[in-house]
Order: C-alpha cells, then sequence, then structure tokens
C-alpha cells in the first residue's frame, strides 16, 4: 500500500505520460533533466528517481558508459574560444551530435556536459584572453568590482591563480618587478612572446621547413605542426616549465613529438616529454640579415625580462 505522497508521484507521472511532455525522450532521462522538483519528490518518498519508476510500473532502460573523453572528442568540432576568451557554442551542431550520442544508447547529458566542456577549456579561455588583451591584463585581480564583459575572465583567473603574481609567474613576470608602473612589464612580454612566434614562423619559411600555424587538434591549438611534430614558441625556456603552464601537458596528448623553441635561456631544467631547442640552433639555415634580426630580439627580449620595460 502506498502512502498519500507517494500517489502524487504516480499521478504527476500519469499527467507526464498523457500529455506527452518527454516527446519522444526517455522517462527517465526527461525526469533528470527537466523535473527536477519530480526528482527530488521521489527521492524524498521512495529513496530513488529508480524505485518510484520500478513502483510505478514503468521499465528502467539500461544505458552504455561512454567516458567524458570520447564524448569530448566526438563534441569539440562545436566549441570555439575568441580571442576575448569566450568559450562560443554551435547548439545546433551540439544538440544534434547529443541527439545521436543519446540515439546510440549512451547516457548523456546536455547540461551537464556543457559544464565539463566550460571546465576543460578554462586554461585555454584564460590564454587566449592574455595573448589578445595586453591592454587589460595587469589590471585585473585588483580590488575592483568585476567589470563585463570581462568578468567571466576575472572569475576564472581567480579561481585557477588565486593572486595576481601567480599569473605573471606563468607568463614570464618576476614577482620583483611588481608592483606600479613594471607592472607594465606583463603587457610588454605578452606582447614579446606572439612576435617571436612570427619570428619563428619566418625563420621556418626562410629555412623552408613546411609546417602549418594554429591549426586546432582537439582541445590543442600549437603554435606550429611539422609531419608528426609539434612544435610551440615560447619566449623564454622558463616559460613552458612553469607549473602553471600545461602546455607540455595538453600537447603531448596528441602527439609523441614536441619541441619547445625558446629565445631567453634562463633555466637549466628539462623536462623529458618534450625537446628543448633554443633558436639559435636554425642558424645555420637562414640568412645573416635574419640570424642578425633574431639575436635584436633576444637582447631586447632579455633586457625586458630581466630590466626594465624596453
Amino acid at each position: 500500500m502506498y502512502s498519500k505522497k507517494q500517489m502524487l508521484v504516480f499521478e504527476i507521472l500519469d499527467e507526464i505520460i498523457e500529455t506527452d511532455k518527454p516527446q519522444g525522450m526517455e522517462l527517465k532521462r526527461y525526469i533528470n533533466q527537466h523535473e527536477h522538483s519530480l526528482r527530488t519528490r521521489c527521492k524524498r518518498n521512495f529513496g530513488s528517481l529508480d524505485i518510484a519508476l520500478t513502483a510505478y510500473g514503468y521499465e528502467i532502460k539500461t544505458y552504455k558508459e561512454i567516458s567524458f573523453e570520447r564524448v569530448f572528442d566526438y563534441l569539440d568540432c562545436c566549441f570555439e574560444v575568441n580571442i576575448d576568451g569566450h568559450l562560443k557554442v554551435d547548439f545546433e551542431v551540439y544538440l544534434r551530435k547529443i541527439t545521436e550520442l543519446q540515439a546510440m544508447n549512451y547516457d548523456v547529458c546536455p547540461y551537464r556536459i556543457l559544464r565539463q566542456v566550460a571546465d576543460e577549456y578554462a586554461l585555454d579561455r584564460i590564454e587566449e584572453f592574455t595573448k589578445h588583451n595586453n591592454e587589460y591584463i595587469s589590471t585585473i585581480l585588483d580590488d575592483r568590482p568585476r567589470r563585463y564583459p570581462y568578468n567571466q575572465i576575472e572569475t576564472l583567473i581567480s579561481q585557477f591563480y588565486g593572486k595576481r603574481e601567480e599569473l605573471y609567474k606563468t607568463y614570464g613576470v618576476t614577482l620583483g618587478m611588481l608592483p606600479g608602473a613594471n607592472a607594465n612589464k606583463l603587457i610588454v612580454l605578452t606582447s614579446l612572446g606572439k612576435e617571436f612566434e612570427l619570428l619563428v614562423d619566418e625563420i621556418f619559411i626562410e629555412a623552408q621547413i613546411s609546417h602549418r600555424r594554429h591549426d586546432k587538434v582537439g582541445d590543442a591549438i600549437p603554435d606550429f605542426i611539422s609531419g608528426n611534430t609539434w612544435l610551440d614558441a615560447k619566449l623564454s625556456k622558463s616559460t613552458a616549465l612553469n607549473p602553471s603552464c600545461n602546455t607540455i601537458e595538453k600537447y603531448r596528448q596528441h602527439t609523441d613529438y614536441l619541441v619547445i623553441i625558446y629565445a631567453i635561456d634562463d633555466t637549466n631544467a628539462t623536462d623529458d616529454r618534450a625537446t628543448f631547442v633554443h633558436v639559435s640552433e636554425y642558424y645555420p639555415y637562414i640568412s645573416e640579415e635574419l640570424q642578425r634580426k633574431v639575436d635584436a630580439f633576444i637582447r631586447r627580449a632579455t633586457a625586458v625580462r630581466f630590466g626594465g620595460v624596453a
């Protein structure tokens, strides 16, 4: 014999089925995604949604398990991080692909997947933002209120770095550079990092090294791909080795051959997962004019890295 509260649950289920609210969606999935109050009522009066549906006489469908990594690979084409660090979603394609996964009897919830994807892209959003918003980055994480449209990025940076100094360390600014006018060094160093990437591209072209720039592979966008090798340009060697930099860890998920090309040799440390190459190792393959251009850049970048703003 069921209690009045349990009978009320059955009546609500009757109404949902009679009015065809799920519109073809499996009942348990529909309740989990759209009827949160009913799910809570089932748990309170029966112990769980499954027990309530079984008592109602509904045969619960068994789903196949699928890892988030496989789901992410399948849905990755739906997402893009723009230069302001915003995660853009092609919802038409996303919902179509979610429906395809559900039709294959995989237990995937579109809302839960979106939250997981947002977490997966968090560091990429911060990186894209810092690359393209140099004039703004030195003012973040201060005591001022969040400012639209950057409030989401500021929240992410607070979650991952906490203090402004931690973000600066990741992008190659030593704590001794802060605070005051020296905070502008982050702006200059970020700009120098982009300039160095363009220099490496120029070297590859002159040395006739076949390569592609900024090809997106899964959740990664390496600076360069040449054959099976991924190459990333870093202003200093220590940047790639900083614990907060996830370049090596993320890229090695996609390639067995990773090369870090750097301009400033500021550490003896290394990482066996990547090959570290100073840019001067390409000198035998380029003109003296380009060599002088690179040397001048290294002197300028070194002066900024360890001295004043150039």
